[in-house]
C-alpha cells in the first residue's frame, strides 16, 4: 500500500536554472546514489511541486543535481512510517561548500552540509561587506560606464548547434541539464535556449511555429497569451514573477530538421526596458548549423 506525498520546491535563486531529481531508496531500484539503490519519483524545476506515490513504511529521500551527467546529493531525509498524505516542502540554499544544498522545511538542523556561520566569521563577513561597499560607491560610475560602452557592441556566440549574436554585456555560462546553453547580462537581463528534440517529442515534428508557441503555454499553464508574428518571427511575451519580483519573457519559436528550439529573452520587468528594443535584433540573428 502507497500513500500520496506532494514534494514542493520553493523558489530560490540557488540553483534556480537546474532541475532536481527526487529519489526514494529501493532495494530494486536501478540507479545508484553513492552504494544506495534507489528509484526516481519525479523532477523537480524551480518552484514547481508535484505528487507521487511513495511507501507507507520508513523510507529514504533523496535530492539529487545532475551535473555533467554525475549525480550529487544535496539533499536527503528520512520519510517516517505512515499512512497519511504529507506534503513536504524545501529550498535549494547556497552552501560553504561546491555544491548548494537542500533544506527540508522543518528538518534544517539534518542539513549537516548547509553552513552555520559563527559569531566572529560574521563579524568579519560583515566588515569586509562594508569595505566592499564603500568601493562599490567610488567604483560605481566608471562601472557604469564601461558597461554602457560595451551594452551595444556586438558580440556572436557559438555552440556546435547554432550562433546567437547578441553584445559584449553578456556572458555565456553554459548548458546544464534543462537548458542547451544561457548567457546572462550584467543589466539583469538573460538568455535561455530550449531544445526539444523530434526524437524525444515525435509528435512536434508536425507542428508549425505557432502550435509549437501554444504547446508551451499549456505546457506552463500560460494558454491564453496570444502569440505574434513579426518580420518571420513567432513569439510570445509571458508576465512571471519570482520570489516577490515582476519578470518579462519575450519567448521566440524556431524549427529545424531535427528540433524546435524556444529561445526566451527575459529580465527583471523594471530592468528590462533597456534591452527590449535589441531582442528582436537578437532574434533575427539566430542561425542553426
Amino acid at each position: 500500500m502507497d500513500r500520496r506525498v506532494t514534494f514542493k520546491r520553493n523558489l530560490s535563486f540557488a540553483c534556480g536554472f537546474s532541475q532536481l531529481s527526487i529519489y526514494v531508496e529501493d532495494v530494486g531500484g536501478n540507479e545508484h546514489i553513492g552504494d544506495v539503490s534507489c528509484r526516481r519519483l519525479c523532477t523537480l524545476k524551480n518552484g514547481q511541486e508535484r505528487t507521487v506515490d511513495v511507501s507507507c513504511d520508513d523510507v529514504r529521500i533523496f535530492v539529487v543535481l545532475n551535473r555533467n551527467n554525475k549525480m550529487i546529493c544535496i539533499g536527503e531525509m528520512i520519510l517516517d512510517a505512515g499512512s497519511e498524505n504529507l506534503k513536504i516542502r524545501g529550498i535549494c540554499k547556497f552552501s560553504l561548500s561546491k555544491e548548494p544544498v537542500f533544506v527540508f522545511s522543518g528538518r534544517e538542523s539534518e542539513s549537516v552540509k548547509y553552513s552555520k556561520i559563527s559569531g566572529p566569521v560574521k563579524i568579519l563577513i560583515v566588515g569586509v561587506v562594508l569595505v566592499l561597499c564603500l568601493a562599490a560607491i567610488h567604483l560605481y560610475q566608471p562601472i557604469m560606464n564601461y558597461f554602457y560602452s560595451i551594452s551595444k557592441v556586438p558580440m556572436t556566440y557559438e555552440t556546435e548547434k547554432m550562433s546567437i549574436t547578441l553584445t559584449k554585456a553578456f556572458a555565456e555560462i553554459g548548458p546544464d541539464e534543462y537548458f542547451y546553453n544561457t548567457y546572462y547580462a550584467l543589466s539583469g537581463c538573460w538568455v535561455l535556449i530550449l531544445q526539444n528534440d523530434f526524437e524525444k517529442y515525435p509528435d512536434l515534428i508536425w507542428y508549425n511555429d505557432e502550435q509549437y508557441c501554444d504547446f508551451i503555454q499549456k505546457a506552463n499553464g500560460d494558454s491564453e497569451v496570444a502569440v505574434s508574428h513579426t518580420d518571420e518571427l513567432t513569439y510570445f511575451v509571458v508576465e512571471d514573477n519570482i520570489k516577490g519580483r515582476d519578470t518579462t519573457y519575450y519567448m521566440f519559436a524556431y524549427k529545424t530538421d531535427e528540433a524546435f528550439w524556444l529561445i526566451q529573452f527575459g529580465g527583471y520587468t523594471d530592468e528590462v526596458d533597456y534591452w527590449i528594443d535589441s531582442f528582436m535584433d537578437f532574434a533575427k540573428s539566430v542561425e542553426f548549423k
